[in-house]
């Protein structure tokens, strides 16, 4: 709302799109707007549901920021100061700049040659908090490290 007036912005429609889904306000929908006395209603359509006019936020939007800009999950590393990779474990730091929570779900990939003490975790941080978690890689057998 910009000096009392509601702007909405629509994307693409039967167009190229991304649509990474609601929470990123792409989705494959139509508004429909309905003018009464009290002023218009509007409802996002979607093919999977039907989503209110608010359904970018501003705290959806900063949540998206922060994930986009690779905010939401951070890793210390892990520093390895030998010839072979031993293992290592390191602390993911799971951020939620945002006023409503944040579902995350990761999935480690064990490639074979390391094994991830987790391999997926699925939890909710709180608005305005953050979470660490450890997460150690063992390789199945000593790597060499390129130096």
């Amino acid at each position: 709302m910009r000096d009392g007036v509601h702007y909405v912005v629509l994307g693409t429609m039967g167009a190229r799109s991304r649509r990474r889904g609601a929470p990123f306000g792409k989705f494959d929908h139509f508004m429909w707007v309905t003018l009464t006395d009290d002023g218009p209603i509007m409802a996002n359509l979607a093919l999977d549901g039907v989503y209110d006019s608010h359904v970018m936020t501003r705290q959806r939007r900063t949540l998206r920021r922060s994930v986009q800009a690779g905010a939401a999950v951070r890793s210390d590393g892990i520093v390895v100061d030998t010839k072979r990779f031993a293992g290592g474990t390191t602390t993911l730091r799971l951020t939620n700049d945002a006023d409503v929570p944040m579902q995350v779900e990761l999935d480690v990939d064990a490639s074979g040659k390391v094994r991830p003490s987790i391999t997926t975790l699925t939890t909710t941080v709180p608005p305005n908090s953050v979470e660490l978690v450890d997460l150690t890689l063992a390789p199945t057998t000593p790597t060499a490290v390129p130096v």
